[in-house]
């Protein structure tokens, strides 16, 4: 999966769309549907962990950077989620 376009919406607010093929027949039907997104850190292939019946963990025992979002759109194999800028943050 990839960032295919950021687009400001707002002072605050930036539109994020991913896309790849794994999000072919994704759906978000429900209005207050979450998606967990997994954010290797800089550098770093993206690795899957592990559930461990309450938490997730990586192979090296550290706790990957999960961060949940509400898609707006989700078409074909991509979709669109807003995220809200804080700090000094750029898009």
């Amino acid at each position: 999966m990839v960032v295919r376009a950021v687009t400001r919406v707002g002072p605050r607010m930036a539109r994020v769309t991913l896309s790849g093929p794994a999000l072919e027949g994704f759906t978000a039907d429900e209005p207050a549907a979450s998606v967990r997104l997994l954010v290797p850190a800089p550098g770093e292939d993206l690795v899957v962990p592990t559930w461990l019946g309450n938490e997730f963990r990586l192979p090296d025992g550290r706790r990957p950077v999960i961060r949940s979002v509400t898609p707006l759109r989700a078409e074909g194999q991509e979709f669109d989620h807003d995220i809200v800028l804080q700090g000094h943050g750029s898009v």
